[in-house]
């Protein structure tokens, strides 16, 4: 069944509306949508023709991670393992996009410092923090990805909405619903990654059943 024009337009209004949770009880995004997303890029230090990978995390304690791990033995494992993997691949920039909600909320325990520390301090040279306190809107880094991973969260579905390949490493309510790429393990992960950045390939439908869920 294809949605109506009153049901499309109700997506595309929900859509818009997350841009700045406008009718969320906390918002996220403290700014607007960029624009300019090479000048975003080159904001971030991306070097020009570089694939993105970006990984959007959860809050650490987030109770909708408990259980659901399914890929990796977690979600910060996910995130050491990507890095690691494409350390000394000069086309391609793994970016961590952390939860605004650790500045909102006051997070003690952050994921980009549990990321530098793991490291000790000395990332790759291919890897992009977006730290929580940074004015960057999370639609705007959706925008800069070729290819989005993510936990649970919704900004998954959103990836799809845009007609961007997301992957999924847990069990969340919008897995298997044809329209995410599902990794079950760790090595068809990152084969599927490896496909992706050298063909953006959309699933059948996608934005289609994306908008019907």
């Amino acid at each position: 069944k294809e949605l109506s024009k009153k049901e499309k337009q109700q997506v595309n209004t929900y859509l818009k509306e997350r841009e700045l949770q406008t009718n969320d009880v906390f918002a996220y995004n403290f700014s607007k949508r960029s624009s300019d997303i090479e000048q975003l890029k080159e904001n971030l230090r991306i070097p020009k023709g570089r694939k993105v990978i970006t990984i959007f995390t959860n809050l650490i304690w987030d109770a909708a991670n408990v259980a659901r791990d399914i890929a990796f033995n977690s979600a910060f494992n996910c995130v050491i393992e990507t890095i690691k993997y494409y350390k000394n691949n000069e086309g391609v920039q793994v970016v961590l996009r952390t939860h605004p909600a650790e500045k909102v909320l006051g997070i003690k325990e952050q994921y980009g410092d549990l990321v530098k520390n793991y490291f000790k301090n000395d990332l790759p040279t291919n890897v992009t923090i977006i730290e929580p306190d940074m004015d960057i809107n999370s639609f705007s880094v959706i925008d800069l990805s070729d290819v989005g991973v993510v936990n649970t969260s919704t900004v998954g579905l959103e990836f799809a909405l845009l007609g961007k390949p997301i992957v999924l490493i847990s069990e969340t309510h919008y897995r298997n619903k044809g329209f995410t790429y599902d990794a079950s393990n760790t090595n068809e992960y990152f084969k599927t990654i490896d496909k992706l950045l050298i063909k953006q390939k959309l699933l059948p439908n996608q934005v289609a059943l994306a908008e019907k869920y």
